[in-house]
């Protein structure tokens, strides 16, 4: 199903049979085309030297990117799928050896989509993020840390989906807006789906189910707050206004990039981003319920006026 989308600060235009999207509303001509491609156009150019390995991870399967002398770069899927991002950083080119098999899919609109928004310059945040009041709330902490049931729980009492994991920002004159990402989440196959919700697929090696969210933001709306979430056995429940500091921002950026120029010049945006956005030490106990922490920070960000509504 060939469509359009509005993801990570990117119109895509995408080429391929895939999972259901969104059709954005935009006007404007695609910045990026996702296409299929042969095994032959999914290899990086090796005439002018040797590929080096900006990044590796771990799906289910490894994923490993490499970066090729001419300034294409490859993302290597086992032996599952392979994606190309020619220099032009105009389109990605996927050659699946399943094109029906969601773990490749899964991979596309999330690791690779968000690094070509890295390549072509975006910004990049480790946060889930709804929109309350059409303002985007990030909820930042560690892996594990009770960012996603948050927003869940957000999401079942009326916010939008924004992003899952990966928020790009931008600054706008004296406003800092965020960029939704595809509407796509991974959830623990434990939490039953709501109305807003339809499953995908499920990977029961993961304990995970990939659902896609209806009614989710699909454009760039301005900042309201960055909440720093940190549960601990014996908290009590509190949020607290901290002061303008970049630095537990830099500590969740998501970069390709580690020269001295990138790192400044990632501190010299999220300094900026501090001085606009209001940052919130949220504490809570392990023990305290996704319901309880939804319904404490909704109304103590209204209350500090941080929402207008």
């Amino acid at each position: 199903m060939a469509g359009t989308l509005y993801a990570f600060g990117i119109n895509w235009s995408i080429e391929l049979e895939t999972v259901a999207l969104r059709q954005s509303h935009r006007t404007a001509a695609p910045d990026v085309r996702v296409r299929f491609a042969t095994p032959g156009e999914c290899r990086l150019r090796d005439d002018d030297g040797p590929s080096i390995v900006v990044w590796s991870g771990m799906a289910d399967s490894p994923i490993v990117l490499e970066r090729g002398p001419g300034g294409d770069h490859l993302f290597d899927y086992g032996d599952r799928a392979r994606f190309l991002l020619p220099a032009a950083l105009d389109e990605i080119r996927c050659f699946a050896r399943d094109p029906h098999d969601p773990a490749w899919q899964r991979v596309l609109f999330d690791t690779v989509m968000f690094s070509m928004g890295l390549l072509r310059g975006g910004r990049m945040l480790h946060a889930a993020a709804v929109a309350l009041d059409r303002q985007v709330v990030a909820i930042v902490g560690l892996t594990g840390g009770g960012k996603s049931s948050l927003a869940w729980e957000l999401m079942r009492r009326g916010a939008s989906f924004v992003s899952d994991d990966v928020l790009a920002l931008w600054i706008d004159g004296r406003r800092v807006t965020a960029a939704s990402g595809p509407p796509l989440m991974n959830l623990p196959t434990a939490w039953p789906l709501e109305a807003f919700s339809r499953e995908i697929a499920a990977f029961p090696d993961g304990d995970e189910r990939w659902v896609h969210l209806t009614g989710a933001v699909g454009e760039s709306l301005p900042m309201a707050a960055f909440v720093l979430l940190n549960r601990r056995a014996g908290q009590v429940l509190s949020l607290e206004r901290l002061p303008s500091n970049p630095i537990p921002l830099l500590a969740h950026s998501i970069h390709l990039d580690n020269a001295p120029s990138a790192t400044a010049s990632r501190f010299t945006l999220l300094a900026d981003v501090a001085d606009r956005v209001p940052i919130y030490g949220f504490a809570a106990d392990v023990h305290d319920a996704p319901e309880t922490l939804a319904g404490y920070l909704v109304d103590s960000l209204r209350r500090g006026g941080a929402l207008d509504g």
